[in-house]
């Protein structure tokens, strides 16, 4: 296991929807985040089932594009 020092305000455990979007709320407020991930790349299939109204909010409100998430969803 390789060990990595270095000095940021927040860690964040899981490079998900939920682990991605903290991250970009912390660099909106000025605070350094480092995302800490166990896969190298993208999962073949997802693992949230749906995303609900509130996050589509919360992700417009931080200013994220929503047309290339929305296109994904509604792709079969």
């Amino acid at each position: 296991m390789s060990s990595l020092t270095t000095d940021v305000d927040v860690v964040i455990v899981g490079g998900g929807p939920t682990g991605l979007t903290a991250a970009h709320l912390c660099r909106t407020v000025g605070l350094s985040a480092i995302v800490l991930e166990q896969r190298v790349g993208p999962q073949r299939s997802p693992a949230a089932h749906a995303i609900n109204a509130r996050t589509f909010e919360i992700w417009r409100q931080a200013g994220l594009e929503m047309g290339p998430v929305l296109a994904a969803a509604l792709s079969p």
